[in-house]
């Protein structure tokens, strides 16, 4: 397996708990049928994605991705070769979290920053954030399982 991640960012369009549940099944679904793994979070209307799997088939997810309807100005924050998964056994973890608590989980020091990143060397800023989960206790299995409120 040619083992890659993708992180992008996005804005959502009209975007509410009903379409939150629909997006986060299908992608649980999918996900578990072509071993893909990753992390979602809805950051003030803002999606902050990241995806894991041989590349060939995410390459293929995102392109569909990135016709979806429900968000728009989806841009590729990092795209690279990894040599172990962050997120095993996560089909698609999720939260709904705030600007300010999406800046001091990450340091990140704004979500709307990311919309002009380049995609770039491997240490950027989104790809050091998802690393920060390698060792699945930041934030903490309870933050994970906190009600998401859209």
């Amino acid at each position: 397996m040619d083992l890659h991640h993708i992180i992008y960012v996005s804005k959502g369009i009209n975007i509410n708990q009903e379409t939150i549940d629909d997006i986060l099944q299908t992608a649980q679904s999918f996900n578990d049928a072509h071993n893909i793994t990753g992390m979602l979070l809805f950051i003030e209307g803002k999606f902050f994605q990241i995806l894991e799997g041989d590349k060939a088939v995410i390459t293929k997810l995102y392109e569909s991705i990135k016709s979806d309807q429900r968000h728009k100005n989806v841009t590729t924050v990092s795209a690279h070769a990894i040599r172990n998964r962050t997120f095993k056994g996560w089909s698609m973890r999720f939260n709904a979290i705030d600007e300010k608590e999406f800046t001091e989980l990450s340091g990140i020091s704004s979500l709307g920053a990311l919309f002009s990143i380049k995609p770039g060397p491997k240490d950027n800023v989104a790809f050091v954030f998802a690393q920060k989960f390698a060792n699945k206790s930041f934030p903490s299995t309870s933050w994970w399982d906190r009600p998401a409120i859209i």
